[in-house]
């Protein structure tokens, strides 16, 4: 039965690997050209069909992965192992992964007879962390100080692990490396990381609060899908891009802060945050993606620094009750912009706001306690005790009275 279950997971995660045939072969050994320009490539199987019988004697015994290539008189840098690469090689004993390697695919030494012979538990091949094996009632684990990458779909559907510690010598957390883990409920990013890839915490429905670091520049798409738990989480100005469905089904995610450096909202971005209340959009956003905002049911503030309206094209991007119930606050200046531009003319409250004045109330909020400002930038009072509905500014931040 173990053994059964175990093959259910390989066969899960290797569903979604993509038949590519290899570029190129040299020394015995396949590769993929990742970037012309860059001159990349990555290890992988032969052919264009992964399975154990075609893929069983195409590695074997001990293989030294070097760190560059020469192919067609261009010599590129090996920095990646793909999905499957080993995947069924049943005769293969060992492999020798260099340093210029960044990332490590899914499933790519499943099913040989290295994999097989290593004990249930974190499995290692000198800094490179593949994944845990065996029987999933993990609990609390703790990566070993040097490792520097964990591979795609490392702890897949590990719904018992509930902690992790990552020491900082970790530069790459794969795709999906946490995707499923049900019972995670919180993690601390090393600094040393710079990119969130796509799926990372997908599905990690217990996870309620996330630190993105400031190293960090980017954020794949769904990489924080469906984490029904997380209520807020704090993007930090490093980041400049962050991918479609990010944060798509966090249900009860009730506010979000987007840093002044991302140029786009995508596609699915927050859909069905049923929770999300009030969005800030910063200056630097210049368009807006398919159903970014769809199913936001309970949406009533849209606050938008940019006087320019950013590109919408589908009218769905925000969800008809938003459209009717919502205030769009806007610079000042801008309204007529707003009200005649596509998607955007959709909404039935729209208000200006002075940006100027709001600049004037942060400034002086340095110099007093906690006042309390109008968007028109007038100090109302001290204290949030009866104050009548509308959006106010304390402490340089808007938060909205019903």
């Amino acid at each position: 039965m173990k053994a059964f279950k175990s093959m259910l997971t390989i066969t899960a995660i290797l569903y979604s690997i993509a038949a590519i045939a290899h570029n190129f072969e040299v020394d015995g050994i396949y590769y993929n050209i990742i970037s012309s320009e860059d001159l990349t490539v990555e290890v992988t199987y032969r052919g264009d069909e992964l399975n154990s019988y075609s893929n069983s004697n195409v590695y074997t015994g001990e293989v030294s992965i070097p760190e560059e290539v020469v192919y067609n008189g261009d010599t590129y840098s090996v920095t990646s192992i793909g999905d499957g690469a080993f995947y069924g090689c049943s005769n293969l004993t060992s492999v020798n992964i260099p340093s210029s390697v960044k990332s490590v695919g899914k499933a790519a030494f499943h099913n040989t007879e290295w994999w097989n012979s290593q004990l249930d538990g974190l499995v290692y091949i000198d800094c490179y962390l593949l994944g845990y094996k065996g029987e999933k009632t993990i609990g609390n684990i703790e990566i070993k100080e040097g490792t520097k990458v964990i591979g795609n779909f490392a702890f897949y559907n590990c719904s018992n692990l509930t902690s992790i510690t990552i020491p900082n010598s970790v530069t790459n957390i794969g795709e999906g490396a946490f995707f499923g883990c049900r019972g995670l409920t919180s993690i601390t990013l090393p600094n040393s990381i710079t990119n969130i890839e796509s799926c990372t915490f997908y599905a990690c429905s217990s996870l309620a609060n996330v630190n993105i670091p400031s190293s960090v520049t980017s954020i794949g798409e769904s990489a924080f899908s469906s984490c029904s738990s997380l209520t807020n989480i704090t993007i930090p100005n490093s980041v400049k891009s962050i991918g479609d469905g990010a944060f798509q089904e966090c249900k009860n995610l009730t506010n979000i802060t987007l840093p002044n450096s991302v140029t786009s909202i995508g596609n699915y971005m927050f859909r069905y945050c049923s929770s999300l209340t009030n969005v800030d959009i910063p200056g630097s956003v210049k368009s807006i993606g398919w159903r970014a905002f769809s199913d936001c049911t309970n949406l009533t503030s849209i606050t938008i620094a940019n006087p320019i309206p950013p590109t919408i094209v589908y009218n769905d991007t925000f969800s008809n009750e938003c459209y009717k119930n919502a205030t769009l606050y806007v610079p000042k200046g801008s309204l007529e912009s707003y009200q005649t531009a596509t998607s955007w003319s959709n909404f039935l409250h729209v208000e200006e706001y002075d940006t100027k004045s709001i600049e004037s109330a942060q400034a002086d909020n340095a110099l007093v306690t906690v006042p309390i400002y109008n968007l028109q930038g007038q100090l109302v009072k001290e204290h949030r005790d009866h104050l009548s509905a509308g959006v106010y500014i304390q402490g340089g931040k808007k938060f909205i009275v019903k």
